[in-house]
């Protein structure tokens, strides 16, 4: 039978490595998002199981979920498992804690932000200046080639689009995958679009259409931006 010191010293253990994957966790790059939260996966495919459940745990309790993981569950990883309120995905390219929750369509009706998932985006209309001041957080659109209203949704199932600079169209399934976005986050990302079809999706694609070109006018701009929560 273990005496009263070996309990002592296992519980000491455990705090022990409670302790260190606390700091392993702030340590490591942990981006926190209002409905998800990434992690680096490297960090947690070296870890054994019984260290690798005490850090899902850890995740799931800073997400806000309930402790459901399972022991047995850790074996599936490199892979995805299925909880009650919440998915874990993790390949060696990505570590990611995603809540259930699929966003709600949004109507952009005129310019103004709007909230979408753990995005901003600003809808803005003026007129074309000689220079315009591109970013990698801002397309912009002829205005002659947009027909509002706008609306903001989760993506389609078979849907395509023909990117900017190609004259061919191509799945979105695909470009999600080009643009490595994690699989769980895919279903909450937010697909800009009018009634001729996909726009601009963040940080995945622009469509050929809209292209600015010299007889523009009127310009339409779309900016975003993801709403992490720690750090920037």
């Amino acid at each position: 039978p273990i005496g009263l010191s070996g309990i002592v010293r296992s519980i000491e253990n455990l705090q022990d490595i409670e302790d260190a994957l606390n700091q392993l966790i702030s340590i490591r790059g942990l981006k926190i998002y209002p409905t998800h939260l990434e992690f680096n996966p490297s960090t947690f495919l070296k870890l054994p199981d019984a260290m690798r459940f005490i850090f899902l745990r850890k995740l799931l309790e800073i997400s806000g979920g309930e402790l459901e993981i399972r022991r047995n569950q850790i074996k599936s990883f490199p892979g995805r498992v299925e909880m009650k309120s919440h998915v874990v995905s993790i390949t060696e390219k990505w570590g990611v804690v995603s809540k259930k929750i699929k966003p709600d369509p949004v109507l952009i009706e005129k310019p103004g932000v709007y909230r979408f998932g753990d995005f901003e985006l600003t809808i803005g209309i003026k007129k074309r200046k000689k220079h315009i001041d591109f970013s990698k957080k801002i397309e912009y659109f002829d205005m002659d080639d947009v027909h509002f209203p706008l609306g903001v949704r989760t993506r389609k199932r078979g849907e395509k689009l023909i990117p900017f600079g190609r004259r061919r169209s191509r799945k979105l399934k695909d470009l999600f995958i080009d643009a490595q976005v994690p699989d769980v986050l895919r279903e909450g990302w937010p697909v800009v679009y009018d009634k001729k079809g996909i726009l601009f999706v963040p940080m995945v694609v622009r469509a050929e259409r809209g292209r600015i070109r010299k007889t523009t006018e009127r310009v339409l701009m779309i900016k975003y931006r993801r709403l992490r929560i720690n750090g920037r």
